[in-house]
């Protein structure tokens, strides 16, 4: 028979570190900002780490700006080509973003009787995702009806008549037309 040995373990018992962090206040200006956090852990013995991390980020509220020049004037009864090419040019200005382009649609043609209009909306997105727009509605004639001439009855023209004569017999003529004014 062997003899009984007796073993002895000695365990010890593992600490399980955790680091907590505080986040500092914000400091920045402008469009930059940043936030640090400080981590600390403190070991069994009391043995102290610490670490730092911060970020930097843009804080941008501020709407892009669209500024239109004027557009051109539009002739009677334009294609629609004529009106894209009336409106125009969009530049944008920004606080924090740049190189920002706007994109314009073109609205439906609304207005009644010889008075039409269409609207342009332009949009554009900075980085933080604010949005600006501006809009420009140019104003044009459709018109298709022909002026209508009335005349006056003319009167009888004598034998040989001078011309003054033949021009006197004439009737006057009135003009009416539905989007001009006769003269």
């Amino acid at each position: 028979m062997q003899p009984l040995v007796r073993q002895q373990y000695l365990t010890t018992a593992v600490l399980v570190l955790t680091a907590t962090g505080v986040v500092g206040t914000e400091s920045g200006s402008g469009c930059t900002y940043t936030s640090t956090k400080t981590w600390t852990v403190t070991d069994a013995c009391g043995n102290v780490g610490t670490a730092s991390q911060t970020v930097t980020y843009t804080r941008d509220t501020e709407l892009p700006v669209i500024t239109l020049a004027a557009s051109t004037a539009v002739n009677c009864n334009p294609t629609q080509a004529e009106i894209d090419a009336a409106f125009g040019a969009a530049t944008v200005t920004d606080n924090c973003s740049v190189g920002l382009t706007a994109t314009g649609v073109v609205g439906t043609e609304s207005g009644s009787g010889c008075t039409y209009t269409t609207t342009k909306t332009w949009t554009v997105t900075d980085a933080c995702g604010n949005v600006g727009t501006a809009s420009q509605t140019v104003t044009y004639t459709r018109d298709t009806e022909l002026p209508v001439i009335t005349l006056a009855a003319s009167t009888a023209v004598n034998c040989n008549p001078t011309q003054a004569e033949i021009d006197a017999a004439f009737g006057a003529a009135t003009v009416s037309d539905n989007c001009s004014i006769g003269l």
